[in-house]
């Protein structure tokens, strides 16, 4: 008799009994903040190529096709009134033949190897304290002097 009734006040005061959770929101004191990088475990490479013209020009070659082009000019020219024309334009066609084989055209690749051993920033370790206990957490952005917390709570009352 006795089992049966400590047993029926056991069952009676865990259905009696009931917990609820609830969730509220608080603000805690910021202590410390410090910043967080990954450090790399291996460098990486960045690989940057531009093609470079680089121009040479020498005038002497120029010069020469100018004096060569009149020569043959003045050479070609049958007549007084025609020997002046042609001796200009065979200066002139000499000297931009000459200018356009003398000018080189030397284009070359041009690259920067380039070591990426930057660390990545990950956030900012955040320890606070809250109601006389210190904690620890991760955060993207810098807080102020105070975060929002989230505390769990957990309050019994008796049904009845």
């Amino acid at each position: 008799m006795r089992s049966l009734l400590l047993i029926s006040l056991m069952f009676i005061s865990t259905t009696a009994l009931a917990t609820h959770k609830r969730v509220i929101y608080d603000y805690a004191r910021v202590e410390h903040v410090q910043k967080v990088y990954e450090q790399p475990s291996n460098s990486r490479y960045n690989k940057t190529c531009h093609s470079v013209a680089h121009h040479r020009q020498n005038a002497a070659p120029t010069l020469f096709g100018v004096i060569l082009g009149g020569a043959i000019g003045n050479a070609m020219g049958q007549n007084s009134s025609h020997k002046k024309l042609s001796t200009l334009a065979g200066a002139a066609l000499g000297g931009t033949l000459a200018h356009q084989l003398s000018t080189r055209h030397n284009p070359s690749t041009h690259c920067i190897d380039k070591v990426d051993r930057a660390p990545k920033f990950l956030g900012y370790k955040v320890t606070y304290r809250y109601k006389g206990e210190r904690f620890h957490t991760m955060m993207a952005k810098r807080p102020g002097k105070k975060i929002k917390v989230k505390v769990h709570t957990t309050h019994s009352f008796i049904r009845g």
